[in-house]
């Protein structure tokens, strides 16, 4: 379950971590996708949070899921309508990718052939490195990944 850094390319902005997702970012540098598990119900969790939405336990660990997901969503940003660091960056795909053994994540989905934006594409979460603590993680589609 290691994830593989995509070499050459590097996040736009460093991530914001604060001391809930702590063991989100602690497992991206430690080269794993990690989510929230309930201890007492054994539930994926996302989005992260203090308390578990199914049995409402606030007991979880966090567990690395496998990198393999399927695009559910996806949308091609072509404005940068925030931050206008994202400006140099469009356009770029952003979508949701069901995880193999895990919840539904959300991330950039890297693709230079425009499959790896359709329903059902086969994606794998890969490293990107960023300025700051930890690395980000981007779905990569076999186009750049073969």
């Amino acid at each position: 379950m290691t994830m593989d850094r995509l070499d050459g390319m590097t996040a736009p902005v460093a991530p914001l971590v604060h001391p809930d997702t702590e063991g989100f970012w602690d497992g991206l540098a430690e080269g794993e996708l990690c989510v929230q598990v309930c201890s007492d119900c054994q539930t994926p969790r996302f989005p992260f949070g203090p308390v578990c939405f199914r049995c409402l336990s606030y007991e979880h660990t966090w567990q690395p899921v496998a990198v393999e997901g399927t695009v559910v969503a996806a949308v091609v940003v072509h404005r940068a309508t925030g931050d206008q660091v994202w400006a140099q960056h469009t356009p770029f795909a952003s979508g949701l990718v069901d995880m193999k053994d895990g919840p539904r994540l959300p991330g950039t989905i890297r693709c230079t052939c425009g499959r790896g934006i359709e329903r059902g594409a086969a994606v794998r979460a890969m490293l990107l490195e960023a300025a700051g603590r930890s690395p980000l993680y981007a779905f990569v589609h076999t186009c750049i990944d073969g």
